[in-house]
């Protein structure tokens, strides 16, 4: 919520920040330490001081100076680091000193180009009431966006439709990925009566059954399967999947209470040279979806458990696709999303993506937290929940059938997609 400035909760609020920032916490002031009376503020003159940079009620016995400054040049100042708004102000009486003035000259020091000082000023801006607020096409920064420095990754999802968060950023740790991919081997297994190791891949030669005709086994030639339902495999998926980084990326695009969950589902990938073939199976997961929305109908939260690179069969993308409305989806427009192991990449649901093949020996394990709009999905349970027998009693029950959804895949209930099985003359001791 933002504060007026200088209210007495505006300055609470900026010395819980400057807390965070610790030693490193900039100031326009410099390491000044004077006095302040604020004129023609909302509230009549207030009366201040400031110390290196920390601000205190009240003026100061001993303070070497008395600075009387109007209460938008201050604003300008302290919030937005305008000295130039200052030197002005001088020239023009809106800003008077009085006392020593080299006490003012700590305020031609400061890093006020640094990175750190730009960071500490987007958060003094975001709890200002009438402060430029930061914002993309999808609309204004969140503070828990802005709490949790991801406003250069929202600017990157807003401009290339895909953006990459480092782990120092999102938080998780590397034992917390190390968990996650064990829960996904021994998943793996089940599924497919084969063993998994990360570095081997499957210990096994892998087949699909003869006359299956799902996308995996048509496109990828044996090479990977879907494990489903993730979040019922261990609390570490559920936690995963309210990560704030994550929610807080994914919220920005699709409204600040808008976002559910859809699935949570891994993708099991080992070396094949064919993968999804050349066009690289590139896609939206909105094209169903006439026209174009600036804000995403739904949008992916992929996780990478093991190294990614385009050799490593890395997703590809189309930058800037998600704002086009028929977008290309030439494998020559796609560039690879290279990441380290325990990176989030977050993108829109309109962004045109697919994945190239893997080269190298092992496994990729990429742990897909999928969410849509609120706004696009049933009120009422029809699929799954509405009795058959009564669909089919109805003047045209084909077409009462084909509107209930009966026959799409989704939403499922249980492992749907099919896995790859091993080689029949491997499962007979051959």
């Amino acid at each position: 919520m933002a504060e007026q400035f200088l209210s007495d909760t505006w300055l609470d609020e900026v010395a819980r920040i400057r807390t965070e920032f610790g030693d490193d916490a900039p100031s326009a002031m410099g390491d000044a330490r004077l006095n302040l009376v604020v004129t023609s503020g909302p509230d009549g003159n207030k009366e201040l001081h400031v110390s290196g940079g920390d601000f205190g009620k009240g003026l100061l016995d001993d303070a070497p100076a008395t600075l009387t400054i109007d209460h938008v040049v201050a604003k300008a100042l302290f919030v937005d680091a305008n000295r130039e708004a200052a030197i002005e102000a001088f020239g023009t009486g809106k800003l008077k000193i009085d006392g020593d003035i080299s006490a003012l000259m700590g305020m031609a020091g400061g890093s006020g180009n640094s990175d750190v000082q730009k960071a500490y000023q987007k958060r003094i801006q975001a709890i200002t009431e009438g402060a430029p607020q930061r914002s993309t096409i999808f609309g204004p920064m969140s503070q828990e966006l802005l709490d949790l420095g991801l406003e250069t990754y929202a600017e990157e999802l807003a401009e290339k439709g895909l953006t990459v968060v480092p782990a120092e950023v999102h938080g998780v740790t590397a034992e917390q990925f190390d968990h996650l991919a064990d829960c996904i081997l021994t998943r793996a297994e089940e599924l497919t009566s084969c063993q998994f190791t990360l570095v081997d891949g499957p210990l096994g030669e892998l087949v699909y059954e003869e006359g299956d005709d799902s996308r995996f086994a048509l496109l990828s030639k044996v090479n990977q399967f879907l494990v489903h339902r993730c979040a019922t495999l261990d609390r570490a998926f559920r936690d995963l999947a309210v990560n704030p980084a994550q929610i807080a990326l994914i919220r920005h695009m699709m409204g600040q209470r808008g976002a559910r969950f859809s699935s949570f589902n891994c993708f099991v990938k080992w070396p094949g040279e064919y993968g999804y073939g050349p066009g690289l199976g590139l896609h939206n997961d909105q094209m169903g979806v006439p026209g174009r929305t600036t804000h995403a109908l739904n949008a992916n939260g992929t996780w990478n458990l093991t190294e990614y690179t385009k050799e490593d069969g890395c997703l590809a993308y189309v930058p800037g696709s998600h704002l086009e409305k028929q977008p290309s989806t030439s494998a020559e427009a796609a560039v690879p999303v290279e990441a380290p192991r325990g990176s989030l990449i977050v993108f829109h649901g309109a962004t045109v993506h697919g994945a190239y093949p893997k080269q190298t020996p092992g496994l990729r394990l990429t742990l897909v937290n999928y969410f849509r709009h609120q706004a696009i999905l049933p009120q009422e349970e029809i699929k799954n929940g509405f009795p058959r027998e009564l669909a089919e009693d109805c003047v045209d029950s084909d077409l009462f059938c084909e509107l209930a959804g009966y026959a799409d895949i989704f939403p499922f209930v249980t492992q749907t997609s099919t896995s790859p099985t091993p080689h029949p003359h491997l499962a007979a001791g051959g």
